[in-house]
């Protein structure tokens, strides 16, 4: 988890993270044109509604995929249960955050008052949940520990 947490403040500005940010406005816009709405994406800017919003690292599912990459790693299992686990939580956690920022460009839209909340309180804590959440059921489910 050090080792996760050293990585994200390593690669917080960097150019992978800037592409991440920049895939998460072009699927959020994507989805929310899929739901009917006007949107479009520039660089991590979403535009909808006439309002503007632009996605920062804390917008991405970059740290809890670091968190919850770390513990997958750190259990004893096999590496096959390893690189099963990482995969499904990359689609899982990128899934999650794509509701989540939907979510919070209709909440803009419809109760502005509510933004800071559910932005700042309600989705950062269910995101590092829905992570926690996730590796426990990987660990339960799928990583078989053998004894030695």
């Amino acid at each position: 988890v050090v080792l996760a947490l050293a990585a994200y403040l390593y690669l917080f500005a960097s150019p992978l993270v800037e592409a991440i940010a920049r895939g998460t406005a072009m699927s959020t816009a994507f989805a929310l044109q899929l739901l009917g709405n006007s949107a479009s994406a520039n660089g991590t800017l979403i535009a909808s509604g006439g309002a503007y919003f632009n996605v920062v690292t804390e917008c991405t599912a970059f740290g809890p995929l670091l968190l919850y990459g770390a513990t997958v790693l750190a259990f004893p299992a096999s590496w096959r249960a390893r690189v099963w686990g990482l995969a499904v939580g990359l689609v899982v956690l990128t899934g999650v955050n794509l509701i989540r920022m939907v979510s919070l460009v209709y909440i803009a839209s419809l109760w502005p008052q509510y933004l800071e909340t559910a932005h700042f309180l309600v989705w950062q804590s269910l995101m590092i949940v829905a992570a926690i959440a996730l590796w426990l059921f990987w660990m339960e489910k799928f990583a078989r520990v053998h004894p030695r």
